[in-house]
């Protein structure tokens, strides 16, 4: 009798060393030196100013930490501070909400007209955000069209669209298609028969949404709720329509105010508060980075049998459940030479749900 022997595949070797030198290194020296120069050119200004106590060209300008005493002690500093965080939340969650439902519905079922529906829900990313604020007040504002209609029918005003609710709607609107761009490619790329085994198993159609096609699309709604959070932190045109006219202000807004509208430029202040938002949008996109980085790689080391793969993921996991993100921590090492693993075992899944092993 012949015995065959099975090959396994060899892990943990390195990939293929790359030239020392190639023609392109030059080019790309070039770029990465001239994007940290367009980046760092208006940053280092700016960061020098947040602790002089005059301007940036007067001649007797000394070093201090007098702004950013003035600006943390300040009462105004934290209320607006709390204001932005609120809209910030509030636009990121209905967005996340509504890009994601529509994707489901869009990509899941055989609703009539779905690329007519894509392109409208897709369109508030050819319209400035200025424009769809004018385009809000003009059909919903206290005289807008449809606001008038509706209190020539009912007697009563149905909304008010001048409020922190109003501005964090329009927010929502204007970044709606970043969310449902995220969830429309992570469910083109997750197998259908996933969701139609659910459904064969018994399952019904909000068993199978919630159980396997919510938790499928974590990472992507991750992303996208982290993209859609830095952005609405630093967007001005939609407060500054709706908000200063009744006195709300956000961050943006706030340096808007002190730079442009009123007598003195108080240079200082807007330099340490402009630092501080630099500091929190910083630390939002380098933890996003993290979540889409961290998605593909450890997936990959289980996949390709790499026994840290899962050590790894246990302190990753704490970051992501902050982000609701799940990791698996079922998850183990797998064994060497396997260079396959089941793909429920890359899926995401809620931090805190047992294991299999523990309902067997």
């Amino acid at each position: 009798m012949t015995t065959t022997a099975r090959s396994e595949p060899v892990v943990g070797l390195p990939p293929a060393a790359r030239p020392a030198w190639t023609f392109d290194r030059p080019l790309q020296w070039a770029i990465a030196l001239l994007t940290a120069l367009l980046v760092l050119a208006p940053l280092g200004p700016i960061v020098y100013q947040s602790f002089l106590d005059q301007p940036l060209f007067e001649a007797e300008k000394q070093l201090t930490l007098g702004n950013y005493t003035r600006v943390l002690s300040s009462p105004e500093f934290w209320s607006i501070f709390a204001t932005t965080l609120v809209f910030a939340v509030a636009s990121t969650a209905l967005a996340v909400l509504l890009g994601t439902a529509f994707a489901v519905i869009l990509t899941r079922t055989d609703v009539p007209t779905a690329g007519v529906l894509s392109a409208v829900v897709l369109f508030p990313f050819y319209v400035s955000p200025l424009v769809l604020a004018f385009a809000w007040a003009i059909v919903y504002g206290p005289a807008g069209y449809v606001t008038l209609f509706v209190r020539t029918l009912t007697g009563v005003t149905p909304w008010n669209l001048y409020s922190l609710t109003g501005i964090a709607l329009v927010g929502a609107v204007y970044y709606l298609p970043y969310p449902f761009l995220y969830a429309t490619g992570s469910l083109a790329l997750t197998d259908p028969q996933l969701e139609d085994a659910g459904r064969i198993a018994g399952a019904g159609p909000l068993r199978t949404l919630w159980s396997i096609t919510v938790p499928l699309l974590r990472p992507a709604i991750a992303y996208g709720a982290l993209l859609t959070v830095v952005s609405a932190v630093e967007l001005l045109s939609v407060p500054l329509v709706l908000g200063s006219p009744v006195g709300i202000q956000v961050l943006s807004t706030y340096l808007y105010k002190l730079g442009l509208v009123g007598g003195g430029i108080d240079y200082g202040g807007i330099a340490a508060i402009s630092v501080l938002m630099l500091l929190v949008i910083t630390a939002l996109v380098w933890l996003q980075v993290r979540l889409v980085g961290a998605g593909a790689s450890l997936c990959d080391g289980w996949r390709q049998g790499d026994p840290g793969a899962a050590a790894r993921a246990r302190p990753l996991a704490v970051a992501a459940g902050a982000a609701g993100v799940g990791v698996r921590d079922r998850v183990r090492a797998a064994p060497a030479g396997r260079d396959h693993r089941p793909v429920g075992d890359c899926l995401p899944e809620p931090i805190g749900e047992p294991a299999h092993g523990a309902h067997e």
